[in-house]
């Protein structure tokens, strides 16, 4: 079970955590304020959100 402690516990050793569906998709979760799309051949943020954190 993903709870917060875990993902408190994981980021304080590590930036981020990939984590995969049942359908083998790939999902990253990181410590950055900023949403990125990775996948059908593009790589590229879409939005910084620094300033909302």
């Amino acid at each position: 079970m993903l709870t917060k402690e875990f993902f408190d516990k994981h980021f304080k050793m590590h930036n981020k955590i990939v984590l995969f569906t049942p359908d083998n998709i790939k999902i990253t979760i990181s410590k950055a304020y900023h949403f990125h799309l990775n996948g059908g051949h593009q790589d590229f943020d879409i939005h910084d959100s620094q300033d909302l954190a």
